[in-house]
């Protein structure tokens, strides 16, 4: 039951259970074939399934997924998705198709979670996972990063934040011609007690020869706030 004086409006059926938009629509797939399967998309099913085994692991929903995505294809694996400054993050329009694809193929599903998508591996997920154990093989180090990344992120804000970081410094690195160390990047943007913080990019302390880029923590902590 609603406690006592809650607004009408938050009593009504529409603002409850909200429309949500589905994976995608039917209208959209009728006689034809979605997108080819890229095999590096397991990739990023693995860091969710991984996720999933997680007890304390954030729930992934879309704008969580859309940063997994970024963070894998800026790890170095070949997703095809092309990334632009978003108000949010990083963001990529055909990661909507990428979950069409595999939603076709029961790779992954969509559930309502309260007023949330919640995504999670489908069913013939181990079949595909066992069939291409040799991706996963090529790929485990900067599968392991990206979820420890991920099981230290506690929400969809935190989330942003660290996917903008990534998003800089790749920007940086393209704009400069110099080389970035990912991992030491993905280090510097977690605090020492594991949780992710508001960091920012200094351009002028990217040194070419040593391949890194060394950040300015600006959250509440290095401040004193």
């Amino acid at each position: 039951f609603a406690p006592f004086g809650t607004p009408a409006s938050k009593l009504t059926e529409s603002f409850l259970a909200p429309a949500q938009s589905r994976l995608f629509e039917s209208k959209d797939h009728k006689g034809g074939r979605g997108p080819k399967i890229n095999p590096n998309w397991l990739i990023l099913l693995e860091v969710m399934k991984q996720l999933e085994d997680q007890p304390y692991a954030p729930k992934v929903g879309r704008t969580i997924f859309q940063k997994i995505c970024h963070a894998v294809t800026a790890l170095g694996v070949d997703t095809g998705l092309d990334f632009k400054k978003g108000s949010y993050g990083p963001f990529s329009e055909d990661v909507q198709k990428v979950l069409g694809a595999l939603a076709n193929a029961n790779l992954i599903q969509e559930t309502q979670l309260g007023r949330m998508n919640h995504l999670c591996t489908g069913p013939e997920f181990e079949t595909v996972r066992e069939k291409n154990a040799a991706v996963f093989a090529a790929n485990r180090s900067k599968i392991d990063k990206a979820v420890d990344l991920f099981s230290r992120i506690k929400n969809t804000d935190q989330a942003e934040e660290v996917a903008t970081v990534f998003y800089a410094v790749s920007k940086i690195k393209e704009d400069r011609g110099v080389q970035i160390n990912w991992p030491k990047v993905m280090r510097v943007a977690k605090q020492q007690n594991g949780i992710p913080t508001v960091i920012s990019v200094n351009s002028d302390s990217i040194d070419s020869e040593t391949e890194n880029a060394r950040l300015v923590d600006t959250s509440d902590n290095a401040t004193g706030r």
